[in-house]
């Protein structure tokens, strides 16, 4: 036999292009591999989509096997193959870019109750496009499109009546989605969290001083997430478990606060109670003290002056200017006033004041007086 009967190739076997398996895919932005059934498919063979040559992955002389970028899957319409060898190029295919399918991630509740009753799920997914409809168990129910998103489906109660796993499709006019499944259960109720308050438990308190809240909560059929402190619908401290304890000063006035437990299950038990923070006996004595330390720090002698009895005006004021640079740093080193003796017009006070210069504490007594308006004053010191 001669050398050209021997050939691979015989001349005019041009590619034969029966069919594209798929011949249709969805538009969802993902490569594709793609079959290829045919004639002549003699190596090396290429494919041929619009302008651009691709290599198979695979191929006899009937079949071919290859994969397309997502690039080529962005958007709706068709593409044009040919299988294209050393020979010649063969007939052309469409392979369809139809739109993507629904597909369901998520629904809310994630269970429904075996109750017999007409329950509303919540349906999370992408790709949803009216008309569209949805099945549960496979039973057509009432659903309302809300956005490519999410829809709302109502499920009547008669395909609730026993304890079983349902599934859930959504289908449009493109296809049907994955199957989505929902637990039907039987629904016991959640016991709330049962609150014991055990501090504040007096109506008076006096106010700027540390308040006890002291409380514990019991869940019957759980337990205990978290117990919040709440006033007039702020949280003012959260603690975890089941019980609570915070030191805490509180302004004068009524305070109406609630002690909320959240349990295992999101069920809340609460209980309130209501106290009233009385205006500290110190409070409007040391207001004299206080306001005239501020006014020292800020350099004015004369605000100062104002906090001051007469006399004490006169007797203290060349010892404020005098000293006026260093009394940011002697205020600092005062302690907190500790009443002594007091009457209905006079008041004493021991205030520490630590010298760190020489190590040591002193201790010193301020006096206050009213005058003739009810004010306390700052008398001697």
């Amino acid at each position: 036999p001669s050398e050209a009967s021997n050939s691979v190739t015989p001349v005019g076997s041009v590619p034969v292009l029966n069919s594209v398996i798929p011949s249709a895919v969805e538009a969802d932005s993902t490569a594709k591999t793609l079959s290829l059934t045919g004639l002549n498919f003699f190596p090396p063979v290429f494919i041929v989509v619009g302008t651009e040559t691709f290599s198979t992955t695979s191929s006899t002389l009937t079949t071919a096997q290859f994969t397309l970028p997502a690039r080529l899957f962005n958007a709706v319409g068709q593409h044009s193959l040919t299988v294209k060898s050393t020979v010649g190029v063969s007939n052309s295919r469409i392979i369809e870019i139809t739109p993507p399918a629904p597909r369901l991630v998520s629904s809310t509740p994630a269970t429904l109750n075996a109750n017999s009753q007409m329950q509303t799920l919540t349906l999370t997914g992408v790709n949803f496009v009216a008309p569209l409809k949805v099945r549960f168990d496979g039973t057509f129910v009432a659903t309302t499109f809300i956005s490519a998103t999410q829809l709302s489906v109502s499920i009547p109660g008669t395909l609730l009546t026993s304890v079983k796993t349902a599934t859930v499709t959504a289908e449009t006019t493109v296809g049907t989605s994955n199957i989505l499944t929902i637990n039907v259960v039987v629904y016991v109720p959640n016991e709330l969290p049962i609150v014991q308050i055990y501090e504040p438990y007096g109506n008076e308190y006096p106010a700027g001083e540390s308040i006890i809240f002291s409380a514990n909560a019991y869940d019957p059929d759980g337990y205990i997430e978290k117990i919040e402190i709440v006033e007039n619908g702020t949280v003012l401290a959260t603690q975890l478990g089941p019980n609570f304890y915070l030191e805490q000063a509180s302004s004068t006035g009524q305070h109406n606060v609630i002690v909320r437990a959240t349990d295992d299950r999101g069920g809340i038990g609460e209980v309130s109670v209501s106290f009233y923070a009385v205006p500290s006996v110190d409070e409007p004595i040391l207001a004299a003290w206080n306001g005239m330390n501020d006014a020292l720090i800020q350099g004015n002698t004369n605000k100062a002056l104002t906090f001051l009895t007469t006399g004490a005006q006169e007797k203290y004021r060349s010892v404020f200017e005098a000293l006026i640079g260093d009394m940011p740093s002697i205020i600092a080193s005062y302690s907190k006033p500790s009443r002594g003796q007091l009457s209905e017009d006079m008041a004493e006070y021991a205030i520490m004041r630590d010298i760190a210069s020489e190590g040591d504490t002193q201790v010193f007594f301020v006096y206050f007086s009213k005058d003739s308006n009810g004010k306390w004053l700052v008398d001697s010191m």
